[in-house]
């Protein structure tokens, strides 16, 4: 076995009230040709049947589980009302994307998988099973199949009701798989993180990805140790996350990225101080900017202690013209913007946590000249064509249609 075709698999956790290896067939004629940690009995008559059985250390050998997965959903207040909130006021995201990007960007050659089960005793229905495989499919990984206790023994009894809900299910798991070509495109994004996202970087590093994502703040993940050789020509900004100084071939990237006109945002000063440049104000309060060439180096007059803060100020600092995709009236929605490497498609997942068609118009906007715009969901076979309007300069805007859970707007010239 090889990451290579580890990339095909779509797994399922077996559940324990699936006693029998009778309830093989529960999966045949289904996407899923892999089984996490089945019974020995289970196994042997699962290979027989060419169905991959391993158990999660064995497939970690060619996979990269995520580290701490969430079950997708709005986190809800303790006491009953309402939903927890963040800073913002905003109700508080439980959300895989950005370390699912992460998990990519630190192990490209294998596939991501989220090994997320539902909460304990939580009352489930649908939409909460279809949002657990979309979100990591959105951004490019896969969800292991696992479904809560009552559900799974209702379907090994034959309901008829549970039968038509696991329809459905491996109706969304087939629609991803389908589209896997999505997951080989490029994040469409202005601006890149630098991080080793390890250490005493880790927090604030991790957090700013996290936080950033909750503004539909798009980046590339660059890890450190590669990000010498990365492509500065595609980002107008580079966020400098870690204390350390980088290496000298990594200073002397970030340097030329500089110097030709791009913005380098920095935890402090001293590891680029060779450069020279006179400090002046930044544009918001709390920054100072060092003119470098055509660029500048900016870096906050207090260093960084929030994550909260430092994503505010990101977002403050690279300004509005620097964003490849906008979302208006999205409310909890999450926003994957990716382009095929020739260029010439692209894909915007769109993931709604709160499962609810939205109330409003709800609109998107991108900066690249397609003039095609399609809307598909997992819930229909049919495609709904988009207009894309022009908002005068490099926006093209279209009205989104109403969905639930997921949905993504295909995109091409």
């Amino acid at each position: 076995m090889s990451s290579e075709s580890a990339r095909t698999w779509i797994p399922l956790r077996w559940p324990a009230e699936w006693k029998s290896d009778n309830q093989i067939s529960l999966i045949e004629k289904t996407p899923v040709n892999c089984i996490l940690d089945a019974p020995a009995s289970v196994a042997s008559a699962a290979k027989a049947r060419g169905i991959a059985v391993l158990g999660k250390d064995e497939a970690a050998a060619n996979v990269a589980f995520l580290n701490d997965p969430v079950w997708p959903s709005i986190k809800m207040a303790r006491r009953g009302e309402g939903a927890d909130a963040g800073p913002t006021g905003a109700p508080w995201v439980d959300a895989n994307g950005w370390s699912i990007q992460l998990a990519r960007a630190m192990s490209p050659s294998k596939p991501v998988w989220v090994d997320a089960g539902p909460p304990k005793d939580a009352v489930l229905d649908d939409r909460n099973y279809a949002l657990a495989v979309a979100e990591p499919a959105a951004f490019g990984g896969k969800w292991v199949v696992n479904i809560d206790p009552g559900y799974a023994g209702k379907l090994a009894a034959g309901d008829s009701g549970a039968t038509e809900r696991w329809r459905k299910l491996m109706g969304a798991v087939k629609f991803f798989d389908t589209h896997r070509a999505w997951s080989d495109f490029e994040v469409r994004s202005k601006l890149a993180v630098i991080s080793d996202f390890a250490g005493s970087n880790e927090f604030l590093a991790r957090e700013f990805l996290n936080l950033a994502s909750r503004r539909n703040l798009g980046y590339m993940i660059w890890p450190k140790a590669n990000a010498a050789k990365a492509a500065y020509s595609s980002v107008q900004s580079v966020l400098f996350v870690d204390e350390q100084p980088p290496k000298d071939d990594l200073a002397r990237a970030l340097e030329s990225f500089v110097r030709n006109g791009g913005m380098l945002i920095a935890r402090n000063t001293q590891p680029f101080s060779k450069w020279t440049g006179t400090a002046s104000p930044g544009t918001i309060p709390g920054y100072e900017a060092r003119r470098i060439g055509k660029g500048q180096l900016v870096t906050p007059t207090a260093g960084w202690e929030d994550p909260w803060q430092m994503a505010y100020d990101v977002r403050n600092l690279i300004g509005r013209k620097t964003d490849t995709v906008r979302l208006y009236n999205g409310g909890i929605m999450g926003t994957y913007y990716t382009r095929a490497k020739d260029g010439k498609s692209a894909v915007l997942h769109l993931v709604n946590y709160t499962r609810r068609s939205a109330a409003g118009q709800v609109s998107a906007a991108i900066a690249d000249p397609f003039t095609t715009a399609k809307a598909v969901t997992p819930e229909s076979e049919s495609v709904k064509p988009l207009t894309l309007a022009s908002q005068g300069g490099a926006f093209r805007e279209m009205v989104l249609p109403g969905f639930q859970v997921y949905a993504a707007v295909e995109l091409s010239h």
